[in-house]
């Protein structure tokens, strides 16, 4: 059902609610799977070592920083692949905050979204 989309996987489970649960399964995926499938979907979503900020979703932004976390240790050339230069990434975390500040208030699913991406940003940045 899910194509080896690991992102359509983590909609399915609802990672904003279960972010143990998806931790888990992403952590076991990365363990039993060859690294070049497992960022296939990931890669194809990432220009200039970034997730365009109008693409980042929970899922996504997720997985990207379970990638980063695996790949910062044991795959440095695709962790090079895949994360900016610290001044890169802490524009591109600016631009994000930014575009989220706009976001009204009262659209209580998408501000919820953008402050759960926001925090998944900061946490990958450690």
């Amino acid at each position: 059902y899910y194509s080896n989309d690991i992102i359509k996987l983590l909609k399915a489970l609802d990672v904003e609610g279960k972010v143990d649960l998806c931790g888990e399964v992403v952590t076991e995926i990365l363990n039993h799977v060859h690294i070049d499938s497992a960022t296939e979907c990931l890669l194809s979503r990432i220009e200039n070592k970034v997730i365009p900020t109008d693409q980042l979703s929970c899922e996504n932004v997720f997985y990207w920083r379970c990638i980063v976390a695996h790949t910062s240790t044991n795959q440095p050339e695709i962790y090079e692949q895949i994360m900016p230069t610290l001044s890169e990434y802490s524009q591109y975390l600016k631009d994000y905050v930014v575009k989220a500040s706009a976001i009204s208030s009262e659209d209580y699913d998408a501000h919820y979204q953008a402050s759960y991406v926001i925090q998944e940003l900061i946490k990958m940045a450690k």
